[in-house]
């Protein structure tokens, strides 16, 4: 499906900009499909100047632009603003949010700007939480790379903040949330690509990444043999009455799991 954007929000002109995030040539690529078109460097004048070669670029759209189809959508976010803000307080509010307060001993770098990660960060967290860390800019799209998820363009709107923000964004609580989600999915992911596992059931992939953080099994292979036991049983951890004893160690709660598919499933 193409992507249409829309050059109005309710009755109120917009105008777009498309973030393209690296990727090997990807520099070479957009500099050969532009016209004419002002580009900038989202890095420059951040802390992360000094990689400025391998800075995503930030591209102010015309109406229709035919550049939105030849975009690789897998790498390209597109913000929308109301066309009384300027390009460079849209360049402002994207670098504001380069920076951001993880918790309240650590700060770093949020790479927002790769799909892969937006579509977790910017989808799944509280849409009350995404909209204001929109800020002044009133809406965007996302392709949507969810593991669990089919991929899609997704339309998320902004609060119509007036004035940019300078401060340091501190993540919510839903947001760390989305991050985390994103995580345990890329882990079930490539659980499944070692095994060779094309479909199964992710809710219950999902508790048994819940199960394996909530009792501390953090033995990569651990949890992958919990992963196959319950995706060959084709069970649930939900049916599994487990009583796991305080200082358990993460070997023998696995081992008390096989015995209890082996008893109720295998009749072993």
């Amino acid at each position: 499906m193409s992507l249409h954007l829309a050059s109005t929000h309710g009755d109120e002109p917009i105008n777009w900009y498309a973030l393209v995030s690296d990727y090997d040539g990807m520099h070479q690529e957009v500099y050969g499909l532009i016209a004419g078109h002002n580009i900038e460097p989202l890095y420059l004048s951040t802390p992360l100047s000094v990689m400025i070669e391998r800075s995503p670029l930030v591209i102010p759209l015309r109406a229709h632009d035919p550049i939105v189809d030849k975009l690789c959508k897998d790498r390209t976010l597109y913000f929308s603003a109301p066309n009384t803000v300027g390009f460079d307080a849209v360049l402002a509010q994207l670098r504001n949010r380069l920076q951001v307060q993880f918790s309240a001993a650590r700060k770093g770098f949020l790479h927002y700007y790769v799909p892969a990660v937006a579509s977790y960060f910017l989808l799944l967290a509280e849409p009350s939480d995404t909209a204001d860390w929109l800020g002044i800019l009133s809406g965007a799209y996302v392709y949507q790379k969810i593991h669990s998820r089919q991929p899609e363009w997704v339309h998320i709107l902004g609060a119509n903040t007036v004035e940019a923000s300078s401060s340091l964004w501190q993540l919510t609580d839903s947001q760390k949330d989305a991050l985390n989600e994103k995580h345990t999915e890329q882990e079930i992911q490539q659980w499944a690509e070692t095994q060779g596992i094309d479909v199964f059931d992710w809710p219950k992939q999902k508790a048994v990444s819940h199960f394996c953080a909530k009792h501390q099994i953090e033995s990569q292979a651990l949890i992958n043999k919990v992963h196959s036991l319950l995706h060959e049983n084709a069970i649930s951890l939900d049916e599994a009455l487990l009583t796991i004893a305080p200082g358990q160690t993460e070997t023998s709660i696995v081992e008390q799991l096989e015995k209890w598919v082996s008893r109720e499933y295998l009749n072993v």
